[in-house]
This record gives structure tokens, sequence and C-alpha cells, in this order.
């Protein structure tokens, strides 16, 4: 039996696709003026805001480290040309097009995933798991993450900021990490510049870029590009 199709569209007229633009007023047979107002859109819902957030007080870093993982989400499902983000998707996404996410832990991170107890080893796990995933699921970041205005996207501090248990009685030093949310999202902005241009590009994998984008964004706005 096949799955029934499901599909929306936008009442041009009616809905805005960014703060300047509504849906009638954007030149979608033209690929660049297309980029233009993704572009446009991007920065407003995300970008802008996590900006304003982190020049306000540095108490609002939180709140701006969750909007840029909102941001790789969506990169990454656009880049991948996929309808929904994922687990495998986000760490992907941050191990090859984030490089500043990159590294290795000698000693990984204790992670309860379902019923049983994994380690978490490298950066780009941390991130999903204790603030992407930690603030969706637990309306937090996890204990084994922090945010702080270190200069670095992130730190790793073996020990003195969290402890953790497998029995709930003996407690041993849980490694954390640090992440600064004003340098992750500077590099989140520049991979959106880099991936934007490379959109425009010629040759072979420019295409296969843009046939990615497309599917995407079809599936999210309704509009074949």
């Amino acid at each position: 039996m096949r799955k029934p199709t499901l599909r929306y569209r936008p009442v041009r007229d009616a809905r805005l696709f960014n703060p300047t633009r509504k849906y009638s007023q954007v030149n979608w047979a033209s690929f660049p003026d297309v980029i233009r107002q993704f572009k446009k859109q991007l920065r407003a819902w995300y970008i802008a805001p996590a900006r304003v957030l982190m020049a306000s007080s540095g108490h609002y870093s939180f709140a701006a480290l969750s909007v840029t993982c909102t941001l790789i989400d969506t990169l990454s499902q656009f880049y991948y040309g996929r309808e929904q983000g994922t687990r495998s998707l986000f760490l992907k996404f941050c191990r090859t097009q984030l490089p500043q996410l990159r590294g290795r832990f000698v000693h990984g991170i204790p992670f309860r995933q379902r019923k049983k107890v994994i380690l978490l080893r490298d950066p780009a796990a941390a991130l999903y798991h204790g603030v992407r995933c930690g603030v969706v699921h637990e309306a937090h970041p996890s204990l084994f993450t922090a945010i702080s205005g270190t200069g670095r996207i992130w730190t790793l501090h073996p020990s003195g900021l969290a402890e953790f248990s497998r029995n709930g009685r003996n407690f041993a030093p849980c490694p954390t990490v640090v992440f600064d949310p004003g340098p992750l999202l500077e590099a989140t902005t520049e991979f959106l510049r880099k991936y934007l241009s490379d959109l425009q590009g010629a040759g072979p994998a420019n295409l296969r870029l843009r046939r990615k984008f497309a599917r995407k964004f079809y599936q999210s706005f309704g509009i074949k590009v």
C-alpha cells in the first residue's frame, strides 16, 4: 500500500517569505533571487536574533546557542536534501562541514541512550546530545555541557564542572564540554556564505548541491526552484 502524500503550499499573496518579501514578490524563476531571499530569511530567523541576544547580555547565551543549533539543523537538511533532521544528519554535517567541531576526546563522556550507556567521543556528539537534544527534550543543556565566552567554539574540561554516577551513589568527575555560542555562530555563518555561493557556481558538484537544495526547498515551502 502506498503511503499517502501530504503536501502544503503557501497562499503567496498572504504570507511573508522573509521580513521584506511576500511569497508573491519573489521571482521564483530566478535562482539568484531565490538565493538572495532565502539568505534574508535565514538571517532574520536565526543569525540576527542570536547576535542580538549575545549583544544584549552574556546571560542570554543559552538562547543564542539554541538558535544556532537550530540553524545547523536547518542547514544540514538543505545541504543533504533531506525533508527532516536526524541525529546522523546533524553529526555528519558538524563533523564534515564545521571543521572547528572536529576532535577526539581521550576519555569519552558517559551518556545514557535508551537503555544503555554510551561514550560521547567528540565535540559534535556533545553539541548534539547535550545542547541540541538537551534543550528539546529536557528544556536545558545537559550537565556534561556548559556555556561560556571562552573565545573558542569548544573547550574540554576533564573535571571540576560536573560529576556522574552509574548507580546514583558513587560519583566521579565527568568531562564537560564548554561551548561559546559566538564563535560557533560565526563558523556556521561562514559555512552559509560559502554554501550560498557554491549553489550558484558551475560544475557537477554545484549541480548536485542545487538538486538537493531544490528537493528540500519544495518539501519545506511547496515551491519548485
